[in-house]
């Protein structure tokens, strides 16, 4: 133990419970100063999917985890912290509930979070965060910053190539993360405190120090005592347990194991590089014994112990490992501290991890005449002060992984309002996640027949309705099975078929119809008109230049009205722009091409046999929630309906854009847009602009393969940020496993999966740099009314 911590611990008395603190002061930027001269840096660690992934995924994590730590100097000491917090469940669902509104939907939003508590309640929710702490003997803070700044160019790179990101703590960041784990039995924000009776309602240090408090106020407990094998820190009870020896060979899970019980613990694990002269010499010497031992033991019995052998065959490899691998030796302390309610339980989680560590071949031993020292060097403050230390070699140090698997709880934060996406399969967690935090907005929901995509697309409409009441919802629907739910929370459902009542004018505009102010309307307006024409006349049908021509004379001829009164009544129909081709005078050579876009046009008139589009607009467009029914559409103008249908939600998202509301748009058998190039084509340019729009589209499908043999198809794939996969055919999983790179393993989790399990597959973006993928279920009771609204199978027993 370093002599000058030795006298701090030792010879100064504890007055107070802050005395126990190991903790001088704090910069800004989340800098302790833990004692004179020793400052330490705390960084969040993402987690990723090591449990999870391919054999050769891991042999390359393995390997950047082993170059992140030889990236460390010997002044550098590490801490790697694994704190495992078992949460209240409303603690847990808190940022996902929804509020009640007093808008008559407040009984859904009731079910809608009983479904939440249901799933959560089944699980023990446990919340694993983990950390690297930074050590530095410096002259000033000044010298640890420019230090640190050094450390992260090192650190950062072998890290990110494995997509683990470090996050370093503010001051009020680590302050939050300390106050926890000095108040395991309470939930207090920081900002919520109460110092001497007072309530401090954000962090200031003014207020700390104009009531003669220092900086350890904010994180001490109500009270702490230390015994001489446990402690008592506030209403909870702990132990602590050391590690003194390790076996050969350790087990590449065993750090993450070892963490993940389910109750209150940390697992700490604190490493300092050792110079190679120092370490060389250290090894040389201990060798020189083992041999000096072996020798007067065969002198005297003709025989070597196997555990001499043994130690000798580690010494001469160990110094192998130093001289020819390029390796370093490290001193390492490994503790755990658990936390309970009582001292039975104490015993009862101690004996736990002792029987962990025995089936791996690792000794401990519970702390007893030096409890808070083995505490405190638990704790994220970078800090030993256990005096109990092994040498390691880099191998093997880099064989206490710290990673298992990813989480995805994102919580309410700014624009962000996180949403319900079932259980972490692998973790037990909550998964919360707001599409606003990707780079896209878009979303693909790939199942099987049956696997529950469009159960899981209603709920979430239901969410999406029921959390924003800003944000309209636009659903296409061509089979007919979202009417139920949008009827019932008062939407218009639009049945779009060749003969009924219901008319739709595609030649419906506003001066809102981009984001931009410098787009004119009305030219673009006349590109959509030309490809409603190309889709009348056939997809292997190319517009002549003088066709084209036309149609832009037409085009603009009908809306001059409209262009000075901006007044609805003077938006044209196609009646009228039919009239305006009539008058368009033929030359002599191209009679023919006129005559026949003349033709083509009437088709769709008053005059024709399709006359959907023929009409202005006479249903309610304007409902926050619409659903365009496709079902009773036949194949005939089926390609047409798509595109104006396109056309109208690109026109609304403008405008909803521009008063900042949101757009939600849900297409099912998304496939089918991909079958006409020109649909396709439109389509993919609302995929692309989305983002820009505040349009939020989700593809919904069950056929991979029609979207993997389209070139716009492919096209939408880059440029989705969110894949849900449910149950997928054997061949489909594989190709979009290559596509995303999936393991095996995380593909097994949509094979043969049941009703509302999956994958989901997130990418990484500026707001949350992570690619993530979590399986999921989500389980709704058939008991529930929201079932009863939503399954698919109901509503189809019904009709």
């Amino acid at each position: 133990m370093n002599k000058s911590l030795k006298k701090e611990l030792l010879h100064i008395p504890h007055f107070s419970i802050t005395d126990s603190i190991p903790m001088r002061s704090i910069s800004e930027d989340g800098i302790i100063e833990v004692r004179k001269g020793l400052y330490s840096k705390t960084y969040k660690m993402q987690d990723i999917n090591f449990n999870l992934a391919k054999l050769e995924d891991k042999v390359d994590i393995y390997m950047n985890w082993r170059e992140a730590l030889s990236s460390f100097d010997i002044d550098n000491r590490v801490q790697i912290t694994i704190i495992n917090r078992i949460l209240e469940s409303d603690s847990m669902i808190k940022d996902v509930l929804l509020q009640e509104a007093g808008d008559g939907y407040d009984d859904f939003r009731e079910e809608y979070n009983e479904i939440i508590r249901d799933n959560v309640h089944k699980e023990k929710n446990v919340l694993r965060e983990k950390y690297i702490t930074i050590t530095e003997e410096k002259d000033s803070l000044e010298d640890a910053i420019n230090e640190y700044n050094s450390v992260e160019e090192n650190i950062f790179s072998p890290l990110e190539k494995m997509h683990v990101y470090l996050n370093s703590l503010d001051r009020t960041e680590r302050l939050t993360l300390l106050r926890s784990l000095y108040n395991p039995d309470s939930d207090q924000d920081i900002e919520e405190i109460s110092v001497n009776g007072e309530a401090i309602s954000a962090f200031n240090l003014n207020n700390l120090y104009g009531q003669g408090l220092d900086i350890k106020t904010y994180v001490a407990p109500s009270s702490m005592e230390f015994f001489s094998n446990y402690f008592k820190i506030g209403d909870k009870f702990g132990a602590c347990l050391s590690v003194l020896s390790y076996p050969s060979a350790i087990p590449d899970k065993f750090l993450t194991e070892l963490s993940e019980r389910k109750f209150d613990c940390i697992v700490s694990f604190n490493l300092k590089k050792i110079d190679k002269a120092t370490s060389y010499k250290m090894v040389k010497n201990k060798l020189l014994n083992i041999e000096g031992d072996a020798a007067a033991m065969q002198s005297k019995t003709f025989f070597i112990p196997y555990t001499t052998k043994r130690d000798l065959d580690n010494t001469e490899e160990m110094l192998d490992d130093l001289s020819s691998r390029d390796q370093d030796l490290w001193e390492v302390q490994f503790h755990i501290t658990v936390f309970a309610n009582t001292l039975t339980e104490v015993k009862k989680h101690i004996d736990t991890i002792r029987d962990r560590c025995r089936s791996k071949g690792v000794g401990c031993q519970r702390a007893s005449t030096n409890v808070e020292q083995v505490f405190n060097s638990c704790l994220p403050f970078g800090q030993d002060q256990s005096g109990r230390k092994r040498t390691l070699t880099t191998e093997a140090i880099a064989g206490f992984i710290p990673f298992s698997a990813q989480d995805l709880r994102q919580k309410l934060s700014g624009i962000y309002r996180p949403q319900y996406f079932g259980i972490n399969k692998a973790t037990k967690s909550l998964i919360s996640y707001s599409r606003s935090s990707g780079d896209s907005y878009n979303m693909l929901r790939l199942g099987f027949t049956g696997s529950g995509k469009s159960m899981f697309t209603k709920f979430q409409q239901l969410s999406n309705f029921l959390l924003d009441p800003g944000a309209d919802i636009i659903c296409i629907d061509p089979m007919g099975e979202y009417g139920t739910l949008c009827k019932a929370l008062g939407g218009q459902v639009i049945h779009i078929t060749g003969s009924g009542k219901d008319r739709i004018n595609p030649f419906d505009i506003n001066n809102l119809y981009s984001i931009s102010d410098n787009v004119d309307p009305i030219a673009n307006k006349i590109d959509f008109i030309t490809s409603m024409v190309s889709v009348m006349f056939g997809s292997h049908t190319i517009l002549s230049s003088l066709q084209q021509t036309e149609i832009t004379q037409a085009g603009k001829k009908i809306f001059d009205e409209w262009k000075y009164s901006q007044k609805e009544e003077d938006i044209p129909t196609m009646e009228d722009f039919y009239n305006a081709l009539m008058e368009v005078p033929p030359t002599t050579l191209d009679m023919g091409q006129t005559y026949e876009l003349q033709k083509t046009v009437e088709r769709y008139t008053q005059r024709g046999t399709d006359i959907l589009f023929s009409e202005k607009t006479n249903i309610d467009l304007k409902n926050r929630f619409v659903v365009f029914d496709l079902v009773g559409l036949g194949d005939n103008l089926k390609e047409l309906a798509m595109l104006v249908i396109l056309e109208y939600i690109y026109q609304r998202a403008c405008a909803n854009a521009k008063q900042k509301k949101i757009t939600i748009l849900d297409i099912d058998e998304v496939h089918l847009f991909f079958k006409s190039e020109l649909v396709s084509q439109y389509f993919s340019k609302i995929w692309k602009v989305g983002r820009h729009i505040l349009l939020y589209t989700c593809g919904i499908t069950q056929n991979v393969t029609n979207l993997l043999n389209s070139e716009s198809g492919r096209d939408m794939i880059k440029n989705t940020a969110f894949v849900q996969l449910l149950k997928q055919h054997p061949q489909d999983a594989i190709r979009f496993g290559e596509l995303l790179n999936l393991s095996k393993t995380e593909l097994d989790y949509c094979h043969n999966s049941q009703p509302g399990h999956g994958l989901l597959s997130i990418a990484a973006s500026q707001e949350y740099p992570v690619t993530s993928v979590i399986p999921f279920k989500n389980i709704i009771s058939k008991e529930s009314p929201i079932y009863k609204l939503i399954s698919t199978k109901i509503i189809r027993d019904e009709i």
